[in-house]
Formats: C-alpha cells, sequence, structure tokens
C-alpha cells in the first residue's frame, strides 16, 4: 500500500480527530474562532461535500460515480504528474497554472471516476450518459469543496472520445486504483485564503476569481438574488447574490445526518448550519429532483430562462462548450411533443434496454431505500393505490412488455408521455458545440444533424466534453430548482441516433445534443429517489 504523506497535518490518519476516509466516524468538532479561521481541513470538507454531491441526479439512478482521494505519496506523484503533462488545464481563471508536487503539502488531489460495474450499458447512448452523470456528481462535489475554502486550480481530463465501452481511462501506476473504475479526470485543490470572516467573493463572468472582500457574490445577468439566510428568493434581471460562510462553522457531521429532504418542508438552511453559500448550496441539492409530474401551462419568463443559460464558469464546467436551447414557441414545443408520440415507444419496445431499465424498478419506495439506488413506481407514476401499482408490477414485467407489445402497449405509452409533455410551458435542449478541424483543416460542428453524414472522429464529443456537459448541466439544474422550476428529462428521443437526427433536424438544434427536458412549474410534488451511502463511492489511495 502506498504510505501516507507526512507533511499534510490536516489530513493525516495519525491524528485521533481525523476520520481515515470519508465517512467516518469522529468526534464533535470544536469552534475555531473566525479571526483565526482557514479552510476546513480537507478530511472534513470532502466528508461533508460528498454527502452534498450524492444527491446529483443519473440515468434510472444507478450512481456511476466513483471518487478516489489521492493521500499516499505515490499516488499524490502520480496525480502531480497528470496534470503537469499536456492536457492539463486551470481549472479558475488566473490561478496557477497546472505543474508539480507543491513544495508546502498544502494541496490536496482528487480523481473522478466512472465505475463499471454499476453503468448502464444496454445502449451505445448509454456511455455518454452515465460520464454525463459523473459530471453533475463532480461538480457538486468541487462547488461544495470550495464553499469550503478549497478550490480546484488545475483539472486533467481522460482523453479519447465520449463514446463507447468501456470507457477510456487513465492510467494511475502504482496506485491501488479499482480495476472496476475508470479514472475520468484529476483535480488538484488548494486551500484558498480568506478573509477574518472566513468568506470569500466570486465574479460569475466565466472566471472564479476571488476577491476576499468577505461575501460571495455571483454576477449572472438574468438570475436571481439570494441570501443563505432561509429558502431563496429570485428576481428574474438581477444580479444572483450570496452570503459567504464562516470558516469557523463545526465541521463533518457523520455522513447520512444530512441525507435527503422530505417533500413539502422548506429548502432554507438546516437548523444549527450557519447562512452562506455551502448552506443555500446543500438546501438546493436537496430540493432538485426529477418531477414527472404535470406542469402547469404558466409560461416561464424570457428573462428567467436566459439566466439559466449563464455560465458559472467554476469547477468541472469550465470551458465546457455547450450550447442550451429552450423551446418555448406553440410550433416547437408541439414538434417536440409530436417527436415523444412517435418514438417514445422505444423505451418499452427494445427488449436489452427495457430489461435493464425494469432492473431498477423497485416496487415500493422502502424497497428502493433499502437498495439505495434506482425508482419506485411512484417516482415514475405520482402516488399510486395499491392495486394499480400491482397491475403496473405486472405489465411492466419484461415478458408481459413483449406481449402487450404486440398489441401496441409501447405506443400507448408513448402517446401518453406525449399528452403530458404538450402543455409545458418549455423545453431545454443542451449539446455539444465545441467546433474541431477537420482533417483538411476546416472547422466543423459537432454531429450536426441535417448533413446526413456518418459523423467524422473530429466530430464526435470527447470524454472531456461529456463530463465537462455534465458540469454545466448540474449548475443549470441548480439554478431553475432556487428559481422553483422543475425538470423532467426526456431521454428516450436521445438514446437513438436517428430519432435524435429527427429532433435535431426538425427543432434546428446544432451539434450534438445530450440533454432534453421538460422545465416549468410542477403541479404536484415528487419523492425525492434514494442514494447510497455518501462514502459508498469513495476510496483512499
Amino acid at each position: 500500500m502506498p504510505t501516507e504523506r507526512t507533511s499534510h497535518t490536516d489530513a493525516h490518519p495519525a491524528h485521533p480527530d481525523r476520520p481515515a476516509h470519508p465517512g467516518a466516524a469522529r468526534p464533535a468538532a470544536s469552534a475555531v474562532t473566525p479571526a483565526t479561521a482557514g479552510p476546513v481541513p480537507f478530511a472534513d470538507a470532502l466528508d461533508v461535500a460528498a454527502r452534498i454531491a450524492v444527491l446529483s441526479p443519473s440515468s434510472h439512478n444507478c450512481q456511476p460515480w466513483a471518487l478516489a482521494w489521492a493521500r499516499g505519496s505515490a499516488s499524490r506523484a502520480v496525480a502531480a504528474r497528470l496534470l503537469a503533462g499536456p492536457g492539463g488545464e486551470p481549472a479558475v481563471g488566473g490561478g496557477p497554472a497546472p505543474g508539480g508536487e507543491d513544495g508546502d503539502g498544502t494541496c490536496e488531489y482528487l480523481v473522478l471516476g466512472l465505475d463499471r460495474d454499476r453503468s448502464l450499458r444496454s445502449l451505445p447512448a448509454h456511455a455518454v450518459e452515465m460520464l454525463l452523470s459523473c459530471g453533475l456528481y463532480g461538480q457538486l462535489l468541487l462547488r461544495a469543496l470550495d464553499a469550503q475554502g478549497w478550490t480546484a486550480d488545475a483539472l486533467r481530463f481522460a482523453a479519447g472520445p465520449a463514446e463507447g465501452d468501456p470507457a477510456p481511462g487513465m492510467e494511475l501506476p502504482g496506485t491501488a486504483w479499482p480495476r472496476a473504475w475508470a479514472a475520468l479526470c484529476v483535480a488538484r485543490l488548494r486551500p484558498t485564503a480568506r478573509t477574518a470572516t472566513g468568506t470569500a467573493a466570486w465574479t460569475g463572468t466565466g472566471t472564479a476569481a476571488r476577491t476576499g472582500t468577505g461575501t460571495a457574490a455571483w454576477t449572472a445577468t438574468g438570475t436571481a438574488a439570494r441570501t443563505g439566510t432561509g429558502p431563496a428568493a429570485r428576481t428574474p434581471t438581477g444580479p444572483a447574490e450570496r452570503t459567504g460562510e464562516p470558516a469557523g462553522k463545526p465541521a463533518g457531521k457523520p455522513i447520512g445526518e444530512l441525507t435527503g429532504q422530505p417533500p413539502g418542508e422548506p429548502t432554507g438552511q438546516p437548523p444549527g448550519e450557519p447562512a452562506g453559500e455551502l448552506a443555500a448550496l446543500r438546501a438546493t441539492a436537496r430540493a432538485r429532483r426529477t418531477n414527472r409530474a404535470p406542469y402547469r401551462p404558466h409560461p416561464v419568463r424570457p428573462a428567467l430562462l436566459d439566466g439559466l443559460t449563464t455560465p458559472s464558469g467554476c469547477g468541472a464546467a469550465r470551458g465546457a462548450e455547450v450550447g442550451v436551447r429552450h423551446l418555448t414557441s406553440e410550433a416547437d414545443r408541439a414538434a417536440f411533443a409530436d417527436l415523444v408520440a412517435r418514438y417514445g415507444g422505444r423505451d418499452f419496445s427494445h427488449r436489452a434496454a427495457w430489461r435493464e431499465t425494469h432492473a431498477y424498478l423497485r416496487p415500493t419506495a422502502a424497497a428502493a431505500a433499502a437498495r439505495g439506488d434506482g425508482f419506485a413506481l411512484d417516482q415514475l407514476f405520482g402516488p399510486l393505490p395499491w392495486p394499480r401499482r400491482q397491475a403496473l408490477r405486472v405489465a411492466l414485467a419484461p415478458a408481459t412488455m413483449r406481449l402487450l407489445g404486440r398489441a401496441g402497449y409501447d405506443r400507448l405509452l408513448a402517446r401518453r408521455l406525449a399528452d403530458v409533455v404538450r402543455p409545458t410551458p418549455a423545453v431545454v435542449a443542451m449539446s455539444f458545440t465545441r467546433r474541431t478541424p477537420t482533417a483538411g483543416g476546416a472547422p466543423t460542428t459537432q454531429g450536426a444533424p441535417t448533413t446526413g453524414r456518418t459523423p467524422a472522429p473530429e466530430d464526435t464529443p470527447t470524454l472531456a466534453d461529456a463530463v465537462k456537459g455534465g458540469a454545466r448541466l448540474a449548475d443549470y439544474w441548480l439554478c431553475a430548482t432556487r428559481a422553483g422550476l422543475a425538470l423532467h428529462p426526456v431521454s428516450v428521443v436521445l438514446q437513438h441516433d436517428d430519432v435524435r437526427a429527427a429532433l435535431q433536424s426538425r427543432l434546428g438544434i446544432p451539434g450534438r445534443a445530450f440533454f432534453v427536458s421538460r422545465v416549468g412549474w410542477p403541479t404536484a410534488e415528487f419523492p425525492s429517489s434514494p442514494r447510497r451511502p455518501a462514502g459508498a463511492s469513495i476510496r483512499t489511495i
């Protein structure tokens, strides 16, 4: 096993008040006075951040992400070499350039990975979906760490295409890297200098420049003004401002103490938590969920939708070349609903895909909670009486679905989904828009659907594109949640190349679409999905 670094006392396992890994029990931390406060010790910060990041969405709630904390001298050296090599990039504007191991031992290294054993595999499109899920998790993790004084100043993504199975990954020789994991991204985190009040300032104009003015202020035209003192208050045209969180807060509560939030509870700060960026992020992550209920037909203000498209420019989303388009006209929304009615049955008629989907269906919420993944029937259809739940369990079984498919049951389900989609006030489509040179040197837009040709290798999204795209999606979804908006992804129109091409051609969506979702004001609350323990996907190497 790699030896532990002895120069980093904050996270050293020999200290009795530090856990050997995130999620381990620890005694209560004593309060630190703001005048002497620095960043939260990394072990504690990672523990808190992991409990927030695990609330990220994933396809079928399969939770395919993995995370390694490089603590041994060998693994730290490998991470430093990867960041120093070609392809390393700064994660914050004006930050230190990627380089070798830090001389004073103050930085920490994390490796974001994909757990192949938890990945969906029945469709080629699932490869991109799994990377998006990891990007969502990674972005929420980095934002939660940053709120505690640990900023990612350099990132290195694995090379290779996003599509394909198994996912490519970086080599980490000499480390205890699990065989089932693919290393997607290495991040270097440094403690951030804070003021006497323990807070920091951000500008959200595409760079993450800290000014030390004592508040965490984000500028984002069209987004909302909010403070971390309770449920988020939004104004559709003003800048979004948040108060910072004192670094002297007690840190490192055990994993599971702050998981989940019952529907209907306020989304403000938990009792005993100080106001600030971390509390606001935690509350938003808990409030965020996939809501499949009908949405009110009331339109979403254009200024609010415009605000959702503003990139945060932070964490893994920095440099993400993602196009965001909102379909709000009656013609566009009708065209989208028609596509869903025509192709939505593919979810049910594709035998391998439906078998895999059905494997994540749980009969009750209690069964889903016991497994910690997948989704209960109530999370698909809303609250169900017992007779209907039993009927659905029989009807949705793969063997039954094959028989019912001969009678057109899959087409009936597609029409029902289209009926839910049709009155939705807005649909968001996200696409990879990175322009890359062709073999002849001319730039081309990735995956343009109107050419009728097979995309060249230069057109296909890279692994880095997909992880960054997931990070960009995380920022969008969190911002929408703060505004009180709900999302319901309609992935079936993207999971088959012919359907995706028809969608992009008919609606004029450029690039390679990777996310399509209903957006609106929900008519009912939907239950949250279960999660595995936050520490289940984390290892030290």
